[in-house]
């Protein structure tokens, strides 16, 4: 199935970065330009919606985004999260958690995904390697997300994290 866009042409560019924000994974002004912010938005979305979680533009990506119904990013853990209680906007905030279809950042730890996170009802898991204080760290992520609130559930290493709570950061 062929594309009648192309992200690199920049106004086929707005237009699905128009459609990314709209669905909330692009969380910028449409301006055209198909950069890193752009692409990381459309893996995710691909993600979301059961396709491969890379930045490929194609057919059955563009049928997806012009479909009715498409996941929003509302309803996955993508996005940007803080520590209940704790403000969004802090610069280095120890808190915050930021996850994308790539990995998860928690303050120094950085989670690259080894594959999809597979979602099964508000539930998203994986496996991830963890690199943390300068080790690497096999670890499984569980995630679940109820309207504005993430819970996670994630086992890094053979260490279970008390479930901890996060706030949708807007």
């Amino acid at each position: 199935m062929g594309t009648t866009l192309h992200p690199l042409n920049p106004s086929d560019a707005n237009l699905i970065q128009a459609r990314l924000s709209e669905l909330g994974y692009y969380r910028y002004q449409p301006e055209g330009i198909w950069g890193l912010v752009s692409r990381s938005a459309l893996q995710d979305f691909k993600a979301a919606n059961g396709l491969s979680a890379d930045d490929v533009w194609d057919g059955s990506v563009e049928a997806s985004l012009r479909q009715a119904r498409p996941t929003p990013a509302s309803d996955t853990p993508f996005g940007e999260w803080s520590v209940v209680g704790f403000a969004c906007s802090a610069e280095m905030n120890p808190r915050k958690m930021v996850v994308s279809a790539k990995g998860i950042v928690v303050g120094s730890m950085i989670c690259d995904m080894q594959g999809p996170l597979a979602r099964s009802s508000a539930d998203w898991s994986g496996s991830a390697l963890c690199h943390i204080d300068g080790r690497d760290i096999a670890s499984k992520i569980s995630l679940r997300v109820s309207g504005q609130r993430l819970v996670d559930r994630s086992v890094i290493g053979t260490s279970t994290i008390v479930p901890t709570s996060f706030d949708r950061c807007s």
